[in-house]
């Protein structure tokens, strides 16, 4: 070889072997596709063989290529973990993971099982901004914003409706949104609520026709939740991921299918091996459940 291999090079190699598409991998690495293309050639001239195949329609890895991954990833992981021995103590990371139970609290799980070493500290705050005030790393659903911050789609997560047991509508096996324009439909209430959470059920509420009523409190914990929903008899709005809850039933929403985008998000400028591993995970449980598939005719918010 003509020249040693940098271990900057070999990471961009990596994301385009993974993803097998540039632009994918440009996003995922927050490059330019343009830059990306040229350090990987100049990764091909210092290894003095072709890693990639391009073509306008597909990417594909070369024999060399496909020989040469998998010592990439041994590399870099051997790179940081050396960075890391020599920092001693890269301290602690601080995570809003909204609730237990929740999309970003398997994340942050799935995260403590790959990187043991790192201490997480997690807030679960149901939610609210002060719950989120000093944290390393948030979740919601806010795809667009400031350059100063940093975003990794996650889940596109099924909206559910709760209901009382003995509830006229918990008889069906789905409900279809129409079903709640006169019901009084709970959206505040549970661990699940976060103000962009609020936003997005009164734009597919308002959309439909239905009220969110004011009269429901942001009321925390399972047991509440239910204590709340059998007092007024009402349906609430939830999550996919929401843990069950005695005396309530939980059923699809359908008409339309009513998806949540949850976004990772994280400073630019923050460089943590714990990061890294929210990162990974997030992206392995994705892949894992098919979270970011939407069905055809899937609603969305606009936030």
């Amino acid at each position: 070889m003509g020249a040693d291999l940098e271990i900057r090079l070999l990471r961009r190699f990596v994301a385009v072997a993974e993803e097998l598409h540039f632009g994918r991998a440009a996003g995922r690495l927050f490059i330019a596709q343009q830059a990306l293309s040229r350090d990987v050639r100049r990764l091909e001239e210092a290894a003095g063989v072709r890693l990639l195949d391009r073509s306008s329609r597909r990417v594909v890895l070369t024999p060399e290529g496909r020989r040469l991954l998998d010592r990439a990833r041994d590399l870099i992981a051997l790179h940081d973990r050396a960075v890391r021995d020599l920092r001693a103590d890269v301290g602690t990371l601080v995570v809003d993971a909204v609730a237990p139970g929740t999309t970003p609290a398997r994340v942050l799980e799935a995260a403590r099982r790959a990187a043991p070493e790192i201490e997480y500290i997690v807030r679960y705050g149901g939610g609210s901004a002060e719950a989120a005030v000093g944290a390393d790393v948030g979740f919601g659903a806010d795809p667009a914003g400031s350059a100063a911050v940093r975003r990794q789609a996650v889940r596109q997560e099924r909206v559910i409706v709760l209901l009382p047991d003995d509830h006229p509508l918990a008889v069906r096996s789905v409900i279809e949104l129409e079903d709640l324009r006169t019901a009084r439909v709970c959206t505040r209430s549970g661990d699940h609520v976060t103000p962009a959470w609020a936003q997005a059920m009164g734009q597919l509420l308002a959309r439909f026709g239905v009220d969110p009523s004011d009269g429901h409190p942001h009321v925390l914990g399972g047991a509440e939740l239910a204590a709340h929903l059998r007092l007024h008899r009402a349906p609430g709005l939830a999550l996919e991921s929401q843990p069950p809850v005695g005396g309530l039933v939980s059923r699809p929403l359908i008409a339309p299918v009513a998806l949540f985008p949850w976004t990772m998000r994280w400073r630019a400028d923050l460089d943590h091996p714990g990061l890294d591993a929210l990162r990974r995970s997030a992206r392995e449980l994705s892949d894992a459940e098919d979270w970011l598939a939407a069905p055809e005719g899937a609603w969305l918010p606009t936030i």
